[in-house]
């Protein structure tokens, strides 16, 4: 996952190309406000997460619904001075994405969150 390496490297202020061609309004709203925070913030992100399982939901002409769900729980965030500053919470998350085609290109542009106990 293109976010979970950019995280990694420090965050960005602005979107790859890969981020660009795979995202679009909502969905990459939100995850380049993430990255700017680890950006601004100087966060260490010691590791991205993992993607544990999509499934496929409703689909019509040119969208598609996505489940899926995210395990943070291995990801320990920290300031430069060495803070932990880790949220709370499970850290794990189920997602209902929506993908739809532009131009051609089906890209992911929004999700819906839900903090859960396990995936």
């Amino acid at each position: 996952m293109e976010s979970g390496r950019l995280a990694i490297e420090g965050g960005a202020s602005k979107p790859t190309k890969v981020l660009l061609s795979t995202s679009a309004g909502q969905y990459l709203s939100s995850t380049m406000q993430d990255l700017r925070s680890i950006k601004d913030d100087r966060l260490q992100v010691s590791d991205p997460g993992s993607l544990e399982w999509v499934r496929r939901g409703a689909y019509a002409e040119g969208e598609l619904i996505l489940e899926a769900c995210e395990d943070y729980r291995s990801s320990i965030l920290r300031r430069p001075n060495g803070k932990v500053v880790t949220p709370e919470g499970t850290r794990v998350y189920e997602q209902t994405i929506t993908a739809k085609r532009i131009q051609s290109v089906w890209k992911l542009v929004e999700q819906d969150t839900t903090e859960v106990s396990s995936c």
